[in-house]
């Protein structure tokens, strides 16, 4: 399938939020250009030298990179398949973690 060009290569600048990164040392409020689906700047609000195609005000929320979860069932025990749609209940599950800005998984054994 051939991805949407306009969609990955736009830009967008999260505007104000509460910015956690711990690995850059930052909890601060700042505002946040992606562009192409990358991070291109970081700067405290207002000091973003570039325009944007869209933007998203932030404030009074906590904008982090994406969290990973290295222990995850992604079913419940005793459940290998639920009227046989086991994969359908696992891409439920993963959906219910990705809206709560999880990333990454590590699925456990009994996940299967």
């Amino acid at each position: 399938m051939a991805q949407d060009k306009s969609k990955s290569s736009g830009s967008l600048l999260i505007k104000g939020g509460r910015l956690i990164d711990p690995a850059a040392r930052i909890d601060a409020p700042m505002d946040v250009l992606v562009r192409g689906g990358r991070v291109a700047e970081i700067a405290p609000p207002s000091k973003i030298r570039g325009g944007a195609d869209e933007k998203f005000d932030a404030r009074h929320l906590i904008v982090a990179p994406g969290f990973i979860d290295l222990h995850v069932h992604l079913r419940e025990p005793g459940h290998r398949r639920c009227c046989g749609r086991g994969l359908h209940i696992r891409l439920l599950h993963a959906q219910h973690f990705s809206r709560r800005g999880l990333t990454g998984m590590g699925g456990m054994v009994a996940s299967a």
